[in-house]
């Protein structure tokens, strides 16, 4: 009970000291806001919130803690950035601000509410360099069916831990069929949340797709019949370093560009 309250605190003092809209977030972490709101960071950008989904701590820990840039993660103006279970938009919003208009966001999302969340969210801070495309990600092209709960970022073909409230088919590409689709020549950064599909996304990874990603920045989720460390030893193969384990896992690729 007082750790939940710590982090409770912990998150309006970020509120406060990080945002502009710090009364609304910090309503919505203590379940007392009930309409949509605009979040704002001090530096200007902005997110649409649905109440009482946790989307306020996602901004939280992607937008204003930048979780996805532990280390040494970077970004400059012109990188090309692939977000795979982008969900509103957070992280793909915060790399789209930063690698500019000579850069490009490609984000993926196998739930149509999403989305178009994404898409709105994309227009509202007018960074006509993100992308969205209602796909979901894993081992094989094709199809994909989903099973999701009333959190708005729990949506899985593998792991819930909530009652399931209905289900949804999305086609599925693989990683590689992700830079022949885009005509991808290197991916700066590859972002992955995607509630167990990770497995799947590294064990079908070429080799030669591997060799053109510099940055993985990931949530690893305990899955049934999934190792997580047999997914250390994958990336290792692929040509990665890890640099952290936990939350996010981090790998570089050992022969990236300077």
């Amino acid at each position: 009970m007082m750790g939940r309250i710590s982090r409770k605190l912990r998150q309006i003092r970020t509120f406060y000291r990080h945002s502009a809209t710090p009364l609304a977030l910090s309503l919505d972490v203590l379940r007392l806001k009930r309409r949509p709101f605009v979040a704002v960071t001090r530096d200007g950008l902005k997110l649409e919130i649905s109440p009482g989904g946790g989307e306020s701590f996602t901004f939280y820990e992607i937008v204003l803690n930048r979780d996805y840039f532990r280390g040494g993660v970077t970004l400059k103006p012109g990188d090309t950035v692939v977000d795979v279970g982008s969900n509103i938009g957070c992280f793909s919003i915060l790399a789209g601000s930063m690698v500019g208009p000579s850069g490009r966001v490609i984000a993926f999302d196998p739930m149509p509410p999403m989305l178009e969340r994404l898409v709105a969210n994309a227009r509202l801070n007018d960074l006509r360099n993100v992308q969205g495309r209602c796909v979901a990600i894993d081992e094989k092209e094709g199809t994909l069916t989903l099973r999701w709960t009333h959190k708005n970022d729990r949506a899985s073909a593998y792991m819930l831990d909530g009652p399931t409230l209905g289900t949804t088919t999305s086609p599925c590409w693989t990683m590689d069929q992700v830079f022949r689709e885009y005509r991808i020549d290197r991916i700066n950064l590859l972002k992955i949340d995607c509630e167990g599909s990770e497995y799947g996304i590294f064990e079908s990874l070429s080799p030669e797709s591997a060799g053109r990603i510099d940055q993985i920045a990931m949530e690893v989720h305990p899955m049934q019949g999934k190792s997580p460390e047999a997914l250390r030893v994958r990336l290792e193969e692929l040509g990665f370093e890890i640099i952290q384990l936990g939350y996010p896992w981090i790998a570089m690729r050992r022969d990236r560009p300077a």
